[in-house]
């Protein structure tokens, strides 16, 4: 089996180490490689990278898995799109020091990093990354294609939609709802109920006007 991470930028090589880890304990892949149709070195830490065109006409799919690194939810979204439409999986790289899975529900293509810690009755969608030394706390939920920055905290009982950024260092009060399509900037305290297609910063939380389409930007 391969595995194939899709993005070969900094999370990349981030998202390589963990990889790296977890297959020194398991040995689940039999190799690693980078798929990126941007960057246009063949090679990155020893790894191969290639155009997904590429590993979509020569790769089978009984023999890969894939796993998406990008930070930014739309971009996770679209390349997770891109990938089960041509037919591959996503595979779920989790810190082989942690014991995050018991009594907690994950989807396909999430990941979760080095001193992570979940609680217990947590829900994360498809294709959702948990950064490092994140912590989620117990009954809450976390919607597809998003990503929770390293040293984030989520208090118990909060529901965070699809599509959604926690910034590094952000905390978010527990028994709090979340939107859609929400970015929470570094470092902000959130302590109120978002609605969807919002951008806050500060502490505490404040909405920032005017967002054009693409609100991450």
């Amino acid at each position: 089996m391969q595995l194939i991470i899709y993005g070969a930028g900094g999370q990349g090589r981030v998202l390589l180490r963990l990889a790296s880890e977890i297959n020194a304990k398991d040995n689940i892949w039999d190799e690693i490689l980078f798929a990126d149709d941007v960057i246009k070195e063949k090679e990155i830490m020893g790894k191969k990278v290639f155009p997904f065109s590429e590993i979509e006409k020569n790769f089978s799919s009984e023999n890969v898995e894939f796993v998406i690194s990008l930070g930014e939810p739309f971009n996770r979204k679209m390349l997770h799109e891109r990938v089960i439409k041509a037919g591959f999986n996503l595979c779920n790289p989790i810190d082989p020091n942690k014991d995050n899975i018991k009594y907690n529900n994950f989807g396909k293509g999430v990941v979760i990093s080095k001193n992570v810690g979940i609680s217990i009755n947590v829900t994360i969608g498809d294709n959702t990354y948990v950064g490092t030394s994140a912590t989620v706390g117990h009954d809450g939920t976390i919607g597809s294609n998003s990503f929770i920055c390293g040293s984030s905290i989520i208090g118990g009982c909060c529901a965070i939609g699809e599509n959604t950024f926690i910034g590094m260092n952000s905390t978010v009060k527990d028994h709090t709802n979340i939107g859609s399509n929400v970015i929470v900037a570094m470092g902000s305290c959130v302590f109120n109920d978002l609605p969807d297609n919002v951008k806050v910063i500060g502490n505490p939380a404040k909405v920032i006007p005017n967002l054009g389409k693409n609100i991450f930007s």
